[in-house]
C-alpha cells in the first residue's frame, strides 16, 4: 500500500474513490472489519449469530444510526462474530457540507495544522463520518463495559449500482451468518458485484 509523507512522516491516503462525494445520495454497501479479525461480537452456532453483550450494542447501535444521522436509511446489515456488514442509504445531503479540498503540503503553525486536519477528517454528512461515529459509540460501550474491543483503522465500501446489485448485497447479507465457515478468511463473495 503506497503511504503519502506528510512533515516527512508516512500517512496512509484514504482508501475512499477520490472521484466520488460520499456525503452524496447513494446507497453503499460497506464492511467494517475488528482489528486482526477477532471475534468480538459473538459466535455462529449452526448458521445463526448468537450475540454477546457487545455484539448486542453493536446491533442496536447499527440500527439506531437513522437516529443520530435522519439523511441515513440502513437498508440491511448483520453483525457477525469478528465484522460487521451494512447497506446504507444517504437519502439527502445534509446542509453545511463542507467542500472537498486539497491540504496544503506544507503548514507552519498550529492554525493551518488544525484546518489540514480538519480537511482530512471525515466530513460532516459523509458514509465516512457514519461509520466514525458507529465504531467510536461502540469502542465507548466497550470500554465502560471492560470488554476487549478494537477496529480495523479501515473500512470496505462499494457503491451499489442497480437494483439487482442491491438485492443480491442483502441477500448476501442476510445469508452470512449461514455461509461462516465455509468462505475462506478474510474473503468477500466476489459474485456480488457480477451483474
Amino acid at each position: 500500500m503506497k503511504k503519502d509523507l506528510f512533515k516527512n512522516k508516512y500517512r496512509i491516503p484514504s482508501s475512499r474513490a477520490p472521484w466520488w462525494d460520499y456525503s452524496k445520495p447513494a446507497t453503499y454497501f460497506i464492511t467494517i472489519c475488528t482489528r486482526n479479525k477477532a471475534q468480538l461480537f459473538g459466535y455462529i452456532e449452526n448458521g445463526e449469530m448468537h450475540r454477546n453483550q457487545l455484539g448486542e450494542f453493536a446491533h442496536h447501535c447499527f440500527k439506531d444510526i437513522p437516529d443520530h444521522f435522519p439523511f441515513a436509511e440502513i437498508i440491511n446489515f448483520v453483525i457477525m462474530p469478528d465484522h460487521v456488514h451494512g447497506l446504507i442509504r444517504i437519502c439527502f445531503r445534509p446542509k453545511a457540507i463542507m467542500p472537498v479540498s486539497d491540504p496544503e503540503p506544507e503548514l507552519t503553525n498550529p492554525v493551518e495544522k488544525n484546518e489540514f486536519m480538519a480537511s482530512i477528517s471525515p466530513k460532516r454528512g459523509s458514509l465516512a463520518s457514519i461509520v466514525r461515529s458507529y465504531k467510536s459509540a461502540v469502542t465507548k460501550f466497550a470500554n465502560e463495559n471492560h470488554l476487549p474491543c478494537g477496529w480495523h483503522e479501515r473500512f470496505h465500501d462499494h457503491i451499489v449500482r442497480n437494483s439487482g446489485e442491491l438485492q443480491r448485497i442483502s441477500d448476501y447479507i442476510s445469508n452470512n451468518p449461514g455461509r461462516w465457515g465455509r468462505d475462506k478468511p478474510n474473503r468477500e463473495s466476489n459474485e456480488l458485484f457480477r451483474g
